[in-house]
């Protein structure tokens, strides 16, 4: 018996709605775990290189990553950089659930540095499973690429240079936790390189990822910057209204993953 004419057209808005749908939670479920964001596109100069990295940074004035090219701080750059910045809400210091935490013998520098190195493993094995990491594995053919985007090789990174998560993101940079019991912060850069095998799919842009500890409470800071020749290269995703907005969401929904990855409960084995 043929469908009647409702269903059909009920039936034909599934793959509309429902994406939809997810979308809205996603969004619902971020918003309660980020404080701000934004997105703001300049002209890098070498005053830049002054600035300072505070906990107070906005897109504005963050202070451009270390991993950045030497050659977009150059007055007459015909470059134009954009930086999105989403900033987690102060997580309870009680909450963190990792080991070194409750280990005595570790100092705040090391606690600090592990918290952050936990958290990117919950950031980037959710990544993997994104519909944008998915396709990425599926693009390379190289064996040991496709294994950076298992989550077991993820879950065993320590994020130290020249790691690779996901194909794509190298570590270029890692500062080393700093600062003392009152407040610490440790920092990694991540550039993104050419897959292999897919040389053609160039993408110029470093993620930043910063914590910020203080003996009360956590607070996670995602940075992308991403960068163009003003006249020879297309506006980057997060230059579009639309690609902006998709970026900031799924930018808040990792750092909800790695938030829930630094407070999950920890299990104990049986012996």
């Amino acid at each position: 018996m043929p469908l009647p004419k409702a269903v059909l057209i009920s039936l034909s808005l599934v793959p509309v709605v429902v994406p939809a749908v997810y979308l809205a939670v996603v969004q619902v479920l971020v918003s309660r775990q980020i404080a701000t964001s934004g997105t703001t596109k300049r002209v890098l100069t070498k005053k830049d290189k002054l600035l300072a990295q505070t906990s107070t940074a906005t897109a504005e004035n963050a202070a451009p990553p270390k991993s950045i090219p030497e050659h977009l701080l150059d007055d007459a750059a015909p470059y134009v950089v954009t930086c999105e910045r989403v900033v987690s809400r102060p997580i309870p210091a009680s909450a963190l659930t990792d080991p070194i935490l409750f280990d005595a013998a570790a100092s705040d520098k090391q606690k600090t540095s592990y918290v952050l190195t936990s958290y990117l493993r919950g950031t980037m094995s959710a990544f993997a499973w994104t519909p944008q990491g998915l396709i990425m594995k599926s693009v390379v053919s190289d064996a040991a690429v496709r294994r950076t985007f298992s989550l077991n090789y993820i879950r065993g990174l320590t994020f130290v240079a020249s790691d690779l998560a996901c194909g794509a993101y190298q570590v270029t940079y890692r500062a080393g936790a700093e600062g003392n019991a009152a407040l610490s912060r440790d920092r990694v850069e991540l550039s993104i390189v050419p897959l292999a095998d897919r040389p053609d799919l160039v993408v110029h842009g470093v993620i930043v990822t910063e914590i910020e500890r203080t003996p009360t409470e956590v607070v996670f800071v995602n940075e992308t910057w991403m960068w163009r020749h003003a006249t020879d290269e297309k506006p980057t995703m997060i230059e579009g209204a639309v690609g902006r907005w998709l970026h900031s969401l799924v930018g808040g929904w990792m750092i909800l993953k790695g938030t829930k990855k630094v407070t999950a409960p920890t299990r104990v084995k049986a012996e």
